[in-house]
């Protein structure tokens, strides 16, 4: 028989007691684990998803101009009665620039009696004023005429647009932020292109000069194809001296995400080359979108998160004016409001984003699988916006660089059941969804969850962060 002595047991006693404790801290552990808030899941799925980080570059920034909210005006579908109502809604949308009389119809456009002369898409009711884009807008860019030069260089057809174009500057010169010469002269007849290049430099020699006799402190700039910048050459050749006095480069931006050729992560790139060939530093992109056949059709709330990178992408490469196209009708799933300027839908919704809050300076942002852009404000927030896309629901790992801490000041997503739908997308506070981690220096949310209240696919997050 063992015979186990009161010093035996004692020990053992105690042991026992050790053990019962450590096992107790450590289901106390466990369970902390689980029952961590973060989003808006049952808790047990947190650890299910894949992961991807994010870094935000608070040094390497691109300072973002104010115009680069633009807007066309669309002077065959708004008319002069309407105008008013279309400006207040985009005071709503936050613009700060209308780009006039448009597209296509300024090449047509009689300045004194506010018509489109023998177009053949001249609308019933005529579309507003010089004056009035004067009156009701923040700052505008004008488009003076070429076509009628292009299409026959006569000394008569010279005359005419030079004494249009020097009228115009004479009048509304002080009070207008950009002057173009043209819209799009490479489309005018593609046949003849290297002919019409010719013609078009020619002529913007001519206007370039003359507008600025009559005002030499208005801008002007020469429209050049995005494609082609080697256009660019030929021109400051035909127009010697008058180079010098063109302030900038003028293109018109139809991006995606599927056609290499127009691709958004090309955009940066291409606009640099344009910088480097015109010797020019200032970008002006007149028009621009997400365009459905570079984007294997998408719209509505598909549409907006590329149309967001698409002008991250104009923002980061400097570009100091930008006006998307269409307002209101034009392109079906990628226009920012309805006909009658009541109803806003996702590229609106996208666009108002971004102009309550994302100003300042465009920052770099490191990321992969989920695209992410980034501007640090002037009253030091910073704003990032994160794009689920396709993407299946991955866990988002978010830092500052160099450890800077930062607090949580909002987290909003928009998001639809059906991300193609022409309605309206929602948008909801997930303060709560986002966990802040190592007293601010990083934070941690999830992205497409699908769910009742969330979004399984093209998710738009915006994140409010105060340093």
């Amino acid at each position: 028989m063992t015979i186990i002595n009161q010093n035996s047991i004692s020990k053992i006693a105690c042991l026992l007691v050790v053990l019962m404790t450590l096992g107790s801290l450590k289901s106390c552990k466990n369970q902390e684990e689980i029952e961590s808030p973060n989003i808006d899941l049952p808790h047990n799925e947190r650890n299910t998803y894949p992961t991807t980080k994010i870094e935000v570059y608070l040094d390497d920034t691109v300072r973002i101009h104010k115009e680069i909210y633009g807007i066309n005006n669309y002077w065959t579908k708004i008319t002069n009665e309407e105008f008013v109502a279309f400006t207040n809604k985009l005071d709503e949308l936050g613009y700060t620039l209308l780009r006039f009389p448009g597209g296509w119809e300024s090449e047509h456009y009689d300045w004194i009696n506010n018509t489109t002369p023998g177009w053949k898409k001249e609308p019933e009711e005529p579309g507003a004023t010089a004056s009035q884009i004067i009156e009701y807008t923040p700052s505008s860019s004008f488009v003076v005429r070429t076509v009628p030069y292009l299409n026959d260089p006569s000394e008569i057809n010279m005359e005419l647009l030079l004494n249009e174009a020097k009228d115009l500057v004479s009048k509304y010169g002080n009070d207008v932020t950009i002057w173009e010469i043209g819209n799009e002269w490479f489309l005018v007849n593609k046949s003849k292109r290297s002919e019409y290049l010719n013609r078009y430099a020619s002529l913007a020699k001519e206007l370039v000069l003359g507008m600025k006799s009559q005002n030499p402190a208005i801008q002007i700039f020469l429209g050049c194809d995005w494609l082609q910048p080697d256009d660019l050459a030929t021109m400051k050749n035909i127009m010697e001296e008058a180079w010098e006095l063109v302030d900038g480069i003028n293109i018109h931006i139809y991006a995606g995400d599927v056609d290499p050729d127009h691709h958004i992560d090309s955009i940066q790139q291409r606009i640099e080359l344009i910088k480097k060939i015109a010797s020019k530093s200032k970008i002006y992109v007149s028009e621009w979108n997400a365009v459905k056949d570079y984007t294997d059709q998408k719209r509505n709330l598909r549409a907006a998160s590329l149309q967001m990178q698409v002008l991250f992408r104009m923002m980061r490469s400097g570009t100091i004016a930008a006006s998307i196209w269409p307002p209101n009708e034009g392109i079906e799933g990628l226009n920012l409001m309805d006909s009658n300027f009541d109803i806003v839908y996702p590229p609106g919704q996208a666009f108002n984003w971004m102009t309550e809050s994302f100003f300042g300076n465009a920052l770099k942002v490191k990321y992969s699988i989920i695209p992410a852009i980034a501007a640090k404000t002037d009253q030091n927030k910073v704003i990032v916006f994160l794009f689920g896309m396709t993407a299946d629901t991955h866990e988002i790992n978010i830092k500052l660089d160099n450890g800077i801490k930062s607090d949580l000041v909002t987290a909003e997503v928009m998001y639809s059941t059906n991300p193609d739908e022409k309605t309206p997308a929602i948008l909801r506070n997930i303060n709560s969804s986002v966990k802040v981690e190592a007293s601010g220096m990083s934070y941690r949310l999830v992205i497409n969850p699908g769910g009742d209240q969330r979004g399984k696919e093209w998710e738009i997050i915006k994140l409010v962060l105060r340093l």
